[in-house]
């Protein structure tokens, strides 16, 4: 599973996924590192004064963050100008055969991770809902995903969405 939180500059969670609000609780409108730090048996690896949405780094990867009792690995990166915070859960595996997106690829699959749907992504990069949809088929091919949540994973995990 992959929970997504959409974060705006000062902290605040924006937008949650479902997974990311199953094991996080309510989280919109609240700090993301008080979001991710307030569950039982959460690592403690956030700060209010994120270097992420200071827009200091591009991208944080943090490896095995605990929340209830499941190992998630944390991935806080920009996406389409947004910060956001990507919890890959133990299901996901990054395949050994991951090739590199195309900067279009990056786009759609960054603008997949930020939760819009296909005729958001082609109003906004100005191009066809059936492009987008090429895009992402590629994607999902190159690296090796069956599904678009497994895609945003897999892309993060291999620092592809920068």
């Amino acid at each position: 599973m992959v929970g997504v939180l959409r974060i705006e500059r000062d902290g605040t969670v924006t937008a949650a996924n479902e997974y990311a609000r199953s094991i996080l609780g309510p989280c919109v409108l609240r700090r993301c590192c008080d979001v991710v730090m307030a569950r039982d048996g959460a690592t403690v690896i956030c700060t209010p004064d994120c270097a992420v949405t200071r827009a200091d780094v591009e991208n944080h990867d943090r490896r095995g963050v605990l929340i209830r009792g499941v190992l998630h690995r944390l991935v806080c990166t920009w996406v389409a100008g947004e910060a956001v915070v990507i919890l890959i859960g133990p299901d996901i595996e990054v395949p050994d055969n991951v090739r590199p997106l195309s900067a279009r690829e990056r786009d759609v699959i960054g603008l997949v991770a930020s939760g819009l749907s296909t005729k958001q992504i082609a109003r906004r990069l100005c191009i066809g809902a059936s492009t987008v949809s090429t895009h992402v088929s590629s994607a999902l091919n190159k690296l090796g995903a069956s599904s678009r949540a497994q895609a945003v994973a897999i892309a993060a995990a291999t620092h592809q969405l920068e």
